[in-house]
């Protein structure tokens, strides 16, 4: 949209309007907050007050649509106490709070207390935070955030030549590649499978 000049009431309205859209703005990204708090506190009184078996708990991560990766992540944000005491006060994003898992207690605790770390940090100003105290490297994958396998390509050998098979490994490679700047900005991505056999079916023939 081009640049316009606007007069002094077009001016106030959209002053006025920016003002509605923060506070609407504000209010959706407080329900994300609320949301992504209680379904971490949901899995966490499954597993310690209903005590949950692993089997129970992939149920319930499975109804909800999570897959093995992100209830892994989970679990490693839930067994943390001082994460799990200080929810209210940590951001919300379960990829940040993944961040802090392997942080001390002490360390962890300490950077709450004197408000390094707060609900309104984001996914990188944590990372960068890590960075500074040199508890993760400016390389690092910070340790797979999304894990490897993210993408699996389902399909059977018999169907393709051992060039197509070949072939079907590197572009699940250049896949698993396209989501590291994705992880590295705190943007889940959830399992997907690619089945190529039923892709390639067709009611009149069968795979070439």
């Amino acid at each position: 949209m081009k640049n316009q000049r606007r007069s002094k009431d077009e001016i106030a309205k959209v002053e006025e309007q920016i003002k509605l859209y923060v506070i609407e703005g504000r209010r959706l990204q407080g329900d994300i907050r609320t949301a992504k708090s209680g379904l971490i506190k949901i899995f966490y009184e499954a597993l310690f007050v209903h005590n949950f078996s692993d089997e129970e708990f992939v149920i319930l991560s499975r109804e909800l649509g999570y897959s093995k990766s992100t209830r892994s992540k989970i679990k490693n944000i839930i067994n943390n106490d001082v994460i799990m005491t200080n929810a209210d006060s940590l951001p919300s994003s379960w990829g940040t709070l993944y961040l802090l898992k392997n942080l001390s207690k002490d360390k962890l605790t300490r950077l709450i207390n004197d408000n390094s770390l707060d609900a309104n940090k984001s996914f990188r100003e944590v990372k960068e935070l890590l960075i500074e105290l040199k508890e993760i490297s400016s390389n690092d994958n910070v340790e797979s955030l999304i894990d490897s396998g993210i993408f699996s390509v389902n399909y059977n050998t018999d169907d393709f030549t051992d060039e197509q098979v070949e072939a079907i490994t590197a572009f699940q490679s250049k896949l698993h590649a396209l989501v590291k700047p994705l992880q590295e900005v705190g943007i889940d991505i959830e399992s997907t499978s690619i089945d190529l056999t039923t892709l390639m079916e067709t009611e009149d023939r069968e795979v070439a």
